[in-house]
């Protein structure tokens, strides 16, 4: 089983779609994104109608979260014609839309009853907050209360996906891999235009890079 993993798509079509398309010519058997699918770019709509047509599930981003206040400040400040915010404005449905999107996901992969099933969760910052950053250089206690936020929703968690920071990760706590694709969006924002792929069962985890298409290495790390 090869799992498609994205976050932080930051309104980026084309990056959206180099991932889609890397991602689909790796093998991936299905693709997951761990939240932001719009603000700070300028394809908002488009995106969430790729994330619609393609049956793409994800958890709900900060950004995603914010975006009903920030749409709503961007109509009262503009003019309805101003070219400065009309290509970023969203329709209600795509609103809608976001406001749906689940703060966390549980999956199990694999043959039912398999020893070789899979529980993985999916958040954004952590299980507990959308707003928490857990990093490389994060210690061992942020780590754990990661952790421990996704046994509350799954006891047999083996895999907890985040996003969030827009740098790629991965990390062994125990019996649980922490790990994180970094940011798909990397030109209107700070981030690693990236994706990442998990082959289970055998907790493979791989970072690509969307501009060259080329393997990154993300060093497994042990929090201490």
């Amino acid at each position: 089983m090869k799992l498609g993993i994205i976050s932080d798509v930051h309104a980026d079509l084309p990056s959206l779609i180099a991932a889609l398309e890397l991602l689909t010519k790796r093998g991936a058997d299905r693709i997951i994104c761990a939240g932001d699918l719009v603000e700070r770019g300028p394809d908002g709509e488009a995106v969430v109608q790729t994330f619609k047509s393609r049956e793409i599930p994800s958890v709900r981003g900060n950004h995603d979260l914010a975006v009903i206040a920030n749409q709503r400040w961007l109509r009262e400040a503009f003019y309805a014609g101003d070219p400065r915010v009309t290509s970023r404005l969203l329709t209600e449905e795509a609103l809608q839309y976001l406001h749906e999107l689940p703060p966390t996901m549980n999956l199990v992969l694999g043959d039912e009853g398999s020893e070789e099933q899979t529980h993985l969760v999916v958040a954004h910052g952590i299980p507990s907050s959308d707003a928490v950053y857990l990093y490389t250089h994060s210690n061992r206690r942020a780590f754990n209360n990661a952790i421990n936020d996704a046994r509350d929703i799954d006891p047999q968690v083996r895999v907890l996906i985040l996003g969030h920071t827009h740098q790629p990760m991965i990390a062994q706590v125990g019996d649980v891999y922490v790990i994180n694709p970094g940011s798909v969006c990397g030109v209107h924002t700070q981030g690693s235009s990236s994706c990442g792929l998990l082959t289970l069962p055998e907790f493979r985890f791989e970072v690509f890079d969307l501009v060259t298409g080329m393997r990154i290495v993300a060093p497994m790390i042990e929090p201490s």
